[in-house]
């Protein structure tokens, strides 16, 4: 789910009600158990978390964790000063560190105002030792029947460990999509959307490292006059036609095509049958570019805001086509991958030489 301010509040609100109601089932605990202090500080525990929820509701997001934080460390160490270590109170100050980083996670995330939650970490940290040293060496004044004792711990045990676990794996599960986002970032065009230049080198290298090049073909396409194109209709219309042709080129799923950089593309794929299969498969992508009809008006309209506003205003609805050029190449003894993408740009060079549109294989 991905979260936004709305789904924040009703996340902190919900969160307040279940504090709320887990604080009167302590207070009734406390009150058949004969522990005052305790009694004490739910009758205020109660009334906040009321306020809390109207916190929540207005916004006020950062001084709802600082407080809530608070409440719930000191409302821990005081339970475990009344009733010893062996409450399991101290669980709730660890539980209450992963909710309060993540609060801090969603305001940075949301780009909110937040509190930096390490210095209330430290301060939790304290007051969870100073409890352990407090009881170590006096005794608790009070105590807790067994059977209550033992299910309390079970629960306060239960929960602790429930939001540890479901706020590990959620990170987990957000470490894991940035990275993933993170790579297709790098190894994609962000214009095209195709695999880029790295992509294709990570791939080439993967087949190199199977000693498996020779049962492939290679390619490279190139928009012929693409900077006629910049220079009449502008880059806008230029990245329109990126667009366009790299969706016409990756239409064959089993043909990996990838952006070599601006106006060129490169292809691979396994060999088929023999090397004209392949010239054939690329010559029906250059006829399809050359009878594909190119808009003006599709790219860039009046009502839009353009760097090419003259441009648009003067070639508005003009048509046009775009034709391209390939050099092909089949991997020789020899070569390594340098010289056996060089050796289909020089193909690519002698099609764009001898008249453009057309497919080089030889």
């Amino acid at each position: 789910m991905i979260m936004n301010l709305k789904r924040t509040k009703i996340v902190a609100i919900a969160m307040a009600i279940c504090f709320l109601l887990i604080h009167i089932f302590f207070l009734i605990t406390f009150k058949q158990s004969g522990i005052y202090p305790m009694v004490c500080f739910n009758y205020f525990s109660i009334p906040f978390y009321i306020v809390i929820c109207f916190v929540a509701y207005t916004g006020y997001l950062q001084l709802y964790t600082c407080l809530v934080y608070v409440e719930v460390v000191l409302h821990a160490c005081l339970a475990v000063i009344c009733t010893g270590w062996g409450s399991g109170f101290q669980t709730i100050i660890i539980g209450i560190n992963i909710l309060a980083f993540y609060s801090e996670y969603l305001g940075r995330m949301l780009r909110l105002r937040y509190a930096r939650m390490l210095p209330f970490g430290i301060f939790g940290m304290f007051l969870y030792l100073f409890s352990y040293v407090y009881v170590y060496y006096n005794p608790p004044k009070y105590s807790i029947p067994p059977e209550y004792e033992f299910w309390m711990n079970i629960i306060l045990g239960a929960i602790v460990f429930a939001i540890t676990l479901f706020m590990l794996e959620f990170f987990v599960l957000i470490v894991y999509k940035s990275n993933d986002k993170l790579e297709h970032q790098m190894s994609h065009d962000k214009l095209t959307e195709l695999p880029n230049r790295y992509y294709m080198s990570s791939y080439l290298n993967q087949i190199r490292e199977r000693g498996q090049l020779g049962d492939y073909w290679i390619a490279i396409a190139d928009i012929d006059n693409f900077k006629r194109i910049n220079d009449s209709y502008g880059h806008n219309c230029g990245d329109y036609v990126l667009k366009t042709v790299a969706n016409i080129l990756a239409g064959d799923k089993k043909v990996l095509c990838c952006r070599w950089g601006g106006e060129e593309f490169i292809f691979i794929s396994k060999i088929e049958g023999s090397g004209e299969n392949a010239r054939q498969y690329l010559d029906s992508l250059r006829r399809a570019v050359e009878s594909y009809l190119f808009v003006y008006r599709d790219v860039c309209r009046h009502d839009q805001k353009c760097t090419d506003a003259l441009l648009c205003r003067e070639y508005n609805n003009t048509s046009f086509k775009v034709t391209v050029t390939i050099g092909m190449s089949l991997f020789e003894q020899g070569m390594d991958i340098d010289s056996w993408i060089s050796s289909a740009d020089a193909k690519l060079y002698k099609g764009k030489q001898s008249g453009k549109n057309q497919v080089v294989m030889n």
